[in-house]
């Protein structure tokens, strides 16, 4: 055998055992539960923690809206809408996303007229300050959804929060939207 192929061989086996002492290191040092786990790293895990409360809550008090906040509007011939109280609450954030903080809790009533009505994509909005910021919608408390079918002549109370900071609340918008096809009704004020 020519010395040039001994050297190849040799080389080769050298080469393989080097390979097999890493891949041994490198497995020894991986945990196999973490399938994308670095060997020699170690990440710890946070404890769960339960979540708290950076604001503080504040009783729901009754506002006293002025305006068209308090005057009832009808949409189409199909139904009555009116905003039957507005109250202060401090808001719960529940689902990522949303943000603790001041805010108002609107309840709107809608009273079918002559026809069935489907309250299902009903969307209110919130705007204040001059400059008609829209507020955050938040779940909570008390939040009520508009949903599922309203019969000729009942009424359904669909109650919504939205962050609305203290001092921004001299110029408030409600907006209510049936279903799209409607044009929206909007309630303007003060709330105080």
């Amino acid at each position: 055998m020519k010395r040039s192929a001994q050297i190849s061989i040799i080389v080769g086996i050298v080469l393989a055992f080097v390979f097999a002492i890493v891949l041994a290191l490198y497995l020894k040092d991986k945990d196999p539960s973490e399938p994308n786990a670095q060997p020699g790293l170690t990440a710890a895990t946070p404890e769960p923690t339960e979540p708290t409360a950076s604001v503080e809550t504040e009783a729901p008090r009754k506002l006293e809206p002025s305006g068209s906040l308090v005057d009832p509007q009808t949409l189409g011939t199909d139904a009555r809408v009116q905003i039957t109280s507005i109250e202060s609450v401090t808001s719960e954030a529940k689902i990522p996303g949303e943000v603790s903080g001041p805010a108002i809790r609107v309840t709107i009533e809608v009273t079918a007229r002559d026809e069935d009505m489907d309250l299902g994509l009903t969307v209110v909005n919130v705007y204040y300050g001059k400059d008609l910021t829209p507020a955050i919608t938040a779940s909570g408390p008390g939040a009520k959804d508009f949903e599922g079918s309203l019969k000729a002549g009942d009424s359904y109370k669909g109650v919504q929060v939205f962050n609305v900071p203290r001092d921004q609340r001299d110029k408030v918008t409600v907006e209510f939207i049936l279903d799209g096809s409607e044009k929206p009704l909007r309630f303007q004020g003060s709330v105080s």
